[in-house]
């Protein structure tokens, strides 16, 4: 047992001590939730979550990073990137546009992200 409480200290540790870990839990059970999320350094949802819980109508974010776009729903992707202030960073497989076909290819002419990428040397 003495082994795991000096583990678990140590866990408690890199957590910023007792006094972060109390303000943290009471942050969790406290009904503002808008408090807690604009607070947070990164907030990870579903675009499903983004768009249907009004908690995220009331708080605007600085950055929108979205993986696996092509995946997404237009609708969904859209209500995501409605709160957002200054940047928003786009990824995901071009080729997998077609499987979904909710999303318009780049026009004769237009190049990827992929095809601008620079390449590396061996």
């Amino acid at each position: 047992q003495r082994a795991e409480c000096e583990e678990l200290k140590e866990h408690l540790a890199k957590l910023g001590g007792t006094k972060k870990v109390r303000e943290l839990l009471a942050a969790e059970e406290n009904p503002n939730r808008q408090a807690f999320v604009q607070n947070r350094r990164l907030v990870v949802a579903t675009p499903t979550r983004v768009a249907t819980d009004p908690l995220f109508s009331r708080v605007r974010f600085d950055v929108l990073m979205v993986d696996d776009a092509p995946k997404i729903p237009a609708p969904s992707l859209l209500a995501a990137a409605s709160l957002v202030r200054e940047r928003i960073v786009v990824s995901g497989d071009p080729r997998d546009v077609a499987a979904v076909g909710q999303w318009v290819m780049p026009q004769k002419g237009t190049r990827t992200a992929s095809e601008t990428a620079p390449v590396p040397l061996a």
